[in-house]
């Protein structure tokens, strides 16, 4: 029976009467006077509850919801589940593939129907179990860790299958596959009693943490009627002393059974023997201990219990509400003392004070995003301080929500701080009991009564009012949603104020009022420090008003860029900093993160990533495997999530779809930043802050998720046992022995080799003994000679590096790479014939991307075709010949690039075949020696009827087209991006007709000896960004265009003036 279990509650914090001296409580995370005079914080460990760190000011409330037909109490839990989610997922791809693939026979044998057996019943089952587990809730830090180790320890076991799976395959395939001559598909007998073997062990384990967990749930639930019937009152069996004896002592049995579970699951050590053996009784001693609790007969009362139990299931009791299933516990930091100097928030301070004081109904909604730390409480807190705001407003209340809160103790919060002579007795002669059922209105408890009462009584006390309230830290719609609809909106000056890190938050919040599309300028989003600003808050926060040592500011810099313009991590800093040795060797040592200063907030930090969802965890995880100063492409990103597993295929969308929008929502959880947005307004590079890299690689390494290699290891097997992953941030390593040993050591369980460090030209060694790689991104490392040790590698999807020879024939025996990248050293340019890839490429069927510089599609062999291939870059119009293209008809994005003097101009009628490609969606083409335009002889543009229609993306260089032939290129209806530079048009005068391009969104216009652009009739509807670069001769633009999407950069200077008095009215 799965009913709620509620944290047992301590003391509240009291609001102060007094509403211009409001005890207001923050955002942990952001910058507050108690971090930076605040003492350090504890280390951190994530499976502690707060319970272990309690104080006054970290209470934990009891939180309990009433529904129109029963008392039901809901604890809303983060999704604990860490690791255990994307071995899962890895586990079922790799016997889909195994199952599935062509090149192997393994239908016909009798491992097939183990490995169906696994795939569809076991790996179900135990996705359910993970789920149970990550929503599991307690207020028991060793339940909570126990949860943890089973997880761990589900993990571990998903894995040794897929290690042995994989390790027998590959050993079968090497051995079929040493001669040239390979005969598909290959015919494996495979070691049927191991895979067998490791199958049972799986399944032992995952009954065994099955059935404890059952009995500790058992336990919870238990503990969880006891203090419904203590809440509600009692019940017709027992009074509220029976239940507070039944409390305490059931109490201490959970504690003691996740105890002596939790010794078992962390001393597992290499076998699983201990913990497959059946738990042991709670010693006699233990009870006897509790003896002192207890003052009736326990075995009666558990009897009255069970039959509690029964009849709660018989009659639905606490069964999940439709409505009201929000509400749990929150823990919130006191925000005390002086105000501390606020740095670098004067533009902000201003638009915040606007927005609170103009008269205007549509600005009623004042959102406040940005990640942890970046000063959201504290922008807030200045503002609702200041004495104009304090003047303007009729009542003020300010309430901390957090991820966990208690939607009942924020009404009394609220009322508290607008009504100062609020008595808890003022609404109970108030309740309307006719919308209850009749069985049920007589019997409610007055403490529900009230709890009933709350938000109606919060609407009244608001009534007539101009108010301001402020909700600092909200982590989901659906407070938010409830609590809106009790403020009353009959003063259009009336302000509601929140802070957040999630811009779903802040949009669902705008969109609730504004019920239209939001306004650009809804929604502050909280910027982070300049550098100038930084660096004033940094020496403040060190020398105070005296100003930093010369021999410091050089290096006090470099600490302060790391920074990244985030408060808290300067703050932090700055305080480590300002109790240490000021002198220039420690300081370097920070500088280059030798000494790590950001342990004390990483408790802070944890909440963001512990409130991720399942499949998001991951992929932030993953994000810690680059340097923190590198710029991750996403397109690269989202290859490499697909091909670890962590990208659940649907249906309806593409991978690169999928992986997108989980890029997209941990943007929007303010975890990963944007670095650059795409022409289609999509994100193009990323990376995280800092402070939360330090955070993945800690509990990454800690959970075997990923090894980050950036030193010379002290100890030969430090940290590295078990490892999935390892991450090379300096190439130079892999010129030592001893970091090869190191490696050896993972060799049966890596599946990743990430080298991400700066590009390393001279050659090093990589270790090819990681047998069951399915990723090696060697693209920082050169090669001399084709490294044929790669080919060994079988189970290798993901294949970068950087390489200027020719790719051998042999490369068909990774027949299971999806991504082939191998690009050319920058110093090297081509010359002579053109280079095709070995004609064995056609019989990689499992390719998604091809992108090999100076290297060309041959024609197909008769019949041949990649049905999967997706991406092809970096090619000439040698491979856009019929047979090319129509041996891969879902390409969804085509590279060109031409070189005049090779591609002679009959190959230039490639656009021609273009139009077999019926799924394309980009379309590149490049002449990247463009000769003088006097000497230009091309082909005139295919007529847009051949041309694909769902080309969403075109760019165009170096053609030296007439403009005549846009008008083509106007009617191609889906057409969102086009960018033509370098001469890819040319002529004094282009029209434009009416009803061209209909859904372009995004133009830019780059190098041409345009002059006149005359428009008739509406056209470019959509565009919201045209950008005209170095269009010298340019003498005027069309009116028609809306100034604020033109952007003009070293133009006609004439013309320039002309768009800048267009934006002015003018």
């Amino acid at each position: 029976m799965g009913y709620p279990q509620v944290n047992k509650s301590d003391k509240q914090t009291e609001e102060s009467p007094d509403s211009s001296k409001v005890h207001i409580e923050v955002e942990p995370g952001d910058v507050t006077e108690k971090e930076v005079e605040g003492e350090p914080l504890p280390d951190f460990d994530p499976t502690e509850s707060d319970e272990d760190h309690h104080t006054e000011e970290h209470d934990q409330l009891i939180d309990y919801s009433l529904t129109r037909d029963r008392e039901k109490r809901i604890v809303k839990a983060p999704s604990r589940s860490e690791m255990a989610y994307p071995a899962l997922i890895s586990v079922k791809q790799t016997i889909e593939r195994l199952l599935n693939s062509s090149h192997l026979q393994i239908r016909d044998s009798p491992l097939c129907a183990r490995l169906e057996y696994v795939y569809n019943e076991l790996v179900p089952s135990i996705q359910q179990l993970v789920n149970k587990i990550s929503s599991f809730e307690s207020s028991s830090s060793n339940t909570l860790r126990l949860m943890a180790s089973m997880d761990m320890r589900m993990r571990e076991a998903v894995c040794e299958l897929e290690d042995v799976l994989e390790f027998h395959v590959s050993n079968q395939v090497l051995s079929r596959c040493e001669g040239d001559q390979i005969s598909y598909p290959l015919k494996l007998t495979l070691d049927f009693d191991k895979i067998e073997e490791e199958i049972n062990c799986l399944t032992e384990v995952v009954h065994k943490i099955e059935d404890d967990y059952k009995e500790v749930n058992s336990i919870r639930e238990d503990i969880g009627f006891s203090e419904y019937f203590i809440y509600t009152g009692g019940s017709k069996v027992s009074n509220i002393a029976c239940w507070e004896e039944i409390l305490q002592e059931k109490t201490c049995e959970l504690e003691d059974l996740s105890n002596q579970l939790l010794s078992q699951y962390e001393n597992l050590g290499d076998t699983s023997d201990d913990l497959l053996t059946s738990t042991q009784e709670i010693d006699d001693d233990d009870e006897d201990d509790d003896d002192e609790y207890k003052t009736c007969s326990s075995s009666s009362l558990i009897d009255d219990l069970e039959s509690i139990k029964e009849e709660s299931n018989a009659e639905n009791l606490l069964s999940p509400p439709p409505e009201d299933d929000d509400d749990s516990v929150s823990s919130k930091t006191d925000f005390g003392g002086n105000n501390s100097k606020i740095v670098g928030l004067h533009d902000e301070l201003s638009k915040l004070k606007l927005r609170l004081m103009e008269d205007k109904y549509f600005h009623r909604v004042v959102p406040i995003v940005g990640m942890v730390g970046i000063g959201k409480t504290t922008i807030a807190k200045q503002v609702y301080e200041d004495p104009l705001i304090l003047n303007h407003f009729d009542c003020r209340a300010w309430v901390t929500i957090g991820p966990k809160y208690q939607k009942e103790e924020l009404y009394r919060r609220i009322l508290a701080q607008i009504n100062p002579n609020f008595d808890q007795n003022d609404i109970r002669d108030d309740l309307d009991l006719t919308k209850y059922d009749e069985k049920d209105d007589l019997d409610l408890p007055k403490r529900l009564q009230d709890d009933l009462k709350l938000p109606k009584y919060v609407h009244r006390s608001l009534k007539g009012k101009r108010y301001l309230i402020v909700l600092d830290d909200v982590w989901d719609t659906e407070i938010w949603d409830k609590l809106f609809l009790r403020f009353p909106s009959e003063y259009p000056e009336s302000r509601i104020m929140l802070t957040t890190r999630l811009e779903q938050v802040a949009n669902h919040a705008c969109r609730r009022h504004f019920f239209q599309e939001i306004e650009k300028e809804a929604i502050l989003k909280k910027r982070s420090l300049s550098e100038e600003e930084s660096w004033y808050l940094f020496c403040e926060k060190i020398f105070g008003k005296d100003l930093c040592p010369l021999e410091l500011e050089k290096v006090g810099k470099k600490i302060v860029q790391n920074c990244e313009g985030l408060p808290l991590a300067i703050i932090t800093i700055g305080d480590h900093l300002s109790k240490t040795e000021k002198t220039l060797d420690y300081w370097n040592k920070v500088a280059e993160k030798k000494i790590h200063v950001f342990n004390s907030i990483n408790r802070l930090l944890f909440s963001d990533y512990e409130y991720l969802a399942q499949h998001l965890k991951p992929c932030f995880l993953y994000m810690g495997v680059f340097p923190h100063d590198y710029e991750i492409p996403a397109s690269k990103l989202i290859k490499l999530w697909s091909t670890e597993g962590f990208l659940e295929p649907d249906l309806t969308k593409t991978l690169e779809d999928v992986g997108m929008g989980c890029l997209e929502d941990l943007a929007s959880r303010s975890v990963v930043l944007i670095r650059k947005h795409s022409s289609r307004g999509r994100i193009k590079t990323c990376g995280i802050h800092y402070v939360f890299q330090h955070l993945c690689i800690s509990i990454a390494e800690k959970n075997k998720f990923f090894h980050v290699l950036n030193s010379c290891p002290s100890s030969p097997t430090e940290g590295i046992e078990d490892q999935r992953r390892m991450c090379i941030h300096k190439n130079a390593l892999l010129g030592m022995k001893d970091v090869h040993d190191l490696m050896e050591t993972v060799s049966t369980t890596a599946r990743s080799l990430l080298c991400t460090g700066p590009y390393h030209q001279y050659p090093v060694q990589l270790c090819f003994g990681l047998r069951l790689l399915r990723v090696l991104d060697a693209l920082t490392i050169r090669f001399y000679t084709f490294p044929f040790e790669v080919l060994k590698l079988f189970q290798l999807r993901y294949l970068a590096m950087t390489y200027n020879g020719k790719l051998p024939a042999s490369i068909s025996k990774l027949w299971n790479l999806q991504y082939l990248i191998v690009k050319q050293h920058v110093s090297i340019k081509y010359k002579g014939v053109r280079s095709y890839l070995p004609i064995e490429i056609w019989y990689m069927k499992e390719l998604r991307h091809i992108q090999v510089m100076g290297s060309d599609l041959p024609h197909p062999p008769c019949g041949s075709f990649l049905p999967n291939l997706l991406t092809l870059s970096d090619v000439s119009a040698h491979s856009c010949t019929k047979e090319v293209l129509e041996g891969i008809p879902n390409l969804k994005k085509l590279g060109i690039q031409i070189k005049l003097g090779l591609d002679n101009v009959e190959h230039l009628c490639f656009f021609h075949h273009i139009a077999r490609l019926h799924g394309l969606e980009s379309l590149k083409c490049i002449i990247v020696n463009p000769k003088s335009r006097s000497n230009y002889f091309v082909n005139q543009l295919t007529p847009v009827s051949i041309w694909p229609s769902g080309l969403k993306k075109l760019s165009l260089s170096g053609f030296g087209y007439p403009w005549e032939y846009m008008s083509k290129i106007g009617e191609l209806p889906n057409l969102e991006v086009l960018k033509l530079r370098c001469y890819a048009f040319q002529g004094r005068t282009w029209k434009t007709k009416k009803g061209e391009f209909p859904k372009l969104k995004y133009l830019v216009i780059e190098d041409t000896d345009l002059k006149y652009w005359e428009t008739q009739g509406l056209c470019f509807w959509e565009v919201e960004r045209l950008i005209m670069r170095h269009c010298y001769k340019l003498k005027d633009i069309p009116f028609v265009l809306d100034s604020k999407v033109l952007e003009l950069v070293d133009c006609n200077p004439f013309v320039e003036r002309l768009a800048q008095q267009m934006k002015l009215g003018i």
